[in-house]
């Protein structure tokens, strides 16, 4: 008869006993301390990938996925909102988070109008997926140094680019090709996310949407009750006449979406020729030029680079070639030339427009309440203009406008005695 030495047996049965209660007995872990564990975990990652150690940032990689207190960091940024969810709520869902393993919830998605023409492929992620998706934009970012040429990089965006493309265009760079991918991230092939730092795993079940579970709906939410399931049938068939797809390539709504889509154009300069700047902002291309001709040598450069891109292909459309002298407009900002070839930046023509709406509004309420001191419209101009922080000659915008709501309101003032301040 087999017999378990009993000083071996009782050490087995306190272990086991340590470590239930320590499970059990565990200290909550609050935002503050899941996000510094988190940081420092990518740092460690970061620093083995800028040194080249290339087994050692894959095991980092993998670690990091796999640590459940990174996994609590991405449920409670997923949570979100002003005040912190409970570690309960955040612990809960972080449990339902494996970036190795394919998510079982719905990927709601619905077809959302471009502000041109046509409509992109919108999805809505499952707060799990989404949480896993964060993992993988945070592990991407550790090991990616993008290059000058990309502006959506925390750091860097569309202010950024603006006050870049003014400095080339005094420089001497007065001629720009724009253009659009379309459908970009519906173009890509799932295939080249295997040129990804990740592990297979995470490709297969956090990125490729062949492995999740698609549901169309109506738009974000589609309620539950009588009539939904009839209206989601009736805008999928008409999605199916009018040759809409559904989700491809790269999900919209991904938190990693736009990362990776940089990451796959990081060597767009390469092609090009020398004495030209890039500018590349989700899938808006840009590249400044000193002549026109420049310009349409470039443009054939580019449509054989994305026609024959190993992660598409993909088609530049609405193509511009553009001279500042004649202004331009690009991601909401217009771009004109001033006196002493200065570049002016100022809101194009839809952000102007949307402007002064909201301030003929604000200037009327400011009028009905007979103030003296137009709070309502100074407060609108400044939160329409918070969005705008490289336009030029802002101080002159706000003057001319803030005089002509004084004036609406002096106006007002003559058919009443009485003025509220």
């Amino acid at each position: 008869m087999l017999s378990i030495h009993p000083k071996r047996e009782s050490s087995i049965s306190r272990a086991k006993l340590m470590d239930i209660s320590t499970r059990r007995q565990a200290p909550p872990v609050c935002r503050d301390a899941a996000r510094q564990h988190t940081r420092d975990r990518l740092r460690r990652l970061e620093s083995a990938s800028q040194a080249g150690e290339g087994w050692r940032a894959k095991r980092l990689c993998r670690e990091h996925f796999a640590a459940p207190i990174v996994r609590l960091d991405a449920a409670y940024r997923v949570l979100g909102g002003k005040e912190p969810p409970s570690y309960e709520v955040a612990n809960r869902l972080a449990r339902q988070v494996n970036p190795f393993k394919p998510c079982q919830a719905p990927v709601r998605w619905w077809h959302e109008p471009k502000r041109r023409e046509g409509f992109r492929v919108v999805c809505q992620l499952p707060l799990a997926l989404r949480a896993a998706n964060l993992i993988v934009k945070d592990v991407l970012v550790a090991q990616f140094r993008p290059g000058d040429h990309i502006y959506d990089w925390k750091g860097r965006g569309r202010d950024k680019e603006a006050r870049n493309i003014k400095a080339a265009l005094e420089q001497g760079y007065r001629y720009v090709l724009q253009g659009d991918l379309r459908d970009a991230f519906q173009s890509v092939r799932v295939e080249a996310l295997d040129t990804l730092p990740l592990p297979t795993a995470v490709i297969r079940y956090a990125l490729d949407y062949r492995n999740m579970v698609l549901k169309h709906a109506l738009e974000k939410e589609v309620p539950d009750g009588p009539g939904s399931g009839e209206a989601a049938l009736l805008h999928g068939i008409h999605g199916t006449l009018t040759g809409r797809r559904g989700p491809r390539g790269l999900l919209q709504g991904s938190p990693a979406s736009n990362l990776v889509l940089a990451w796959l154009l990081d060597e767009l300069p390469s092609v090009l020729p020398q004495g030209c700047v890039p500018f590349l902002l989700a899938d808006n291309v840009l590249v400044a030029a000193r002549t026109k001709d420049e310009c349409r040598r470039i443009e054939e450069t580019l449509l054989r680079y994305f026609a024959e891109h190993h992660a598409g292909p993909f088609v530049l459309g609405s193509i511009d070639i553009s001279s500042i002298n004649d202004g331009f407009d690009r991601m909401g900002y217009e771009y004109n030339i001033m006196y002493r070839n200065q570049v002016e930046i100022a809101p194009d023509g839809l952000n102007c427009f949307r402007i002064y709406a909201s301030l003929y509004d604000a200037v009327q309420i400011d009028a009905r309440a007979r103030r003296r001191i137009p709070k309502e419209s100074l407060r609108v101009l400044k939160e329409k203009l918070s969005g705008f922080n490289s336009m030029t000659n802002i101080d002159q915008f706000l003057a001319w406008n803030i005089e002509h709501m004084f004036d609406e309101l002096a106006e007002a003032a003559w058919n009443s005695d009485d003025v509220n301040y």
